[in-house]
């Protein structure tokens, strides 16, 4: 997307170094931290992701979070991407709990919001280079607080 707006071609040679990259990305400095006192306050995190379950080590294994998440989840199981109401209530099934009860918290817009329109709470998480967009007409009253 960002190279047909920059008109830059890419080949697949950058694609291959962009998924290596991601890959092995270290986690941001205040990921442990937060994931520990969310840990500690009780809540139950599983992670939910659009990409296929791939090798071993994965990108958290990598970045040292998984020991903070009871189960990983992908679209895989029913095979609609995120937004689709069913991949979160594939999880909220599986951990036996409402989809209302879910919560997800994600650094992009577009998965709180498709999280919400599927009824569970979201929250959005501000990084350097992202942002609410006011466009939306989505206020943030609606998301959980993380």
């Amino acid at each position: 997307m960002l190279a047909d707006i920059h008109q830059v071609s890419v080949t697949q040679a950058d694609i291959n170094e962009q998924q290596e990259l991601l890959s092995t990305m270290p986690a941001h400095a205040d990921a442990t931290p937060a994931l520990t006192r969310l840990s500690a306050a009780g809540f139950r995190l599983v992670t939910l992701t659009n990409s296929a379950a791939g090798a071993s080590p994965t990108p958290l294994q990598n970045a040292g979070l998984q020991p903070f998440f009871e189960r990983a989840f992908s679209i895989e199981t029913v095979g609609r991407f995120k937004p689709a109401p069913d991949t979160y209530r594939l999880v909220a099934r599986e951990l036996s709990v409402e989809t209302s009860s879910l919560c997800l918290v994600a650094c992009h817009l577009w998965d709180t919001i498709g999280a919400q329109a599927a009824g569970c709470r979201s929250a959005f998480l501000k990084r350097p280079h992202n942002a609410v967009l006011p466009a939306t007409g989505r206020s943030l009253s609606g998301y959980c607080r993380a």
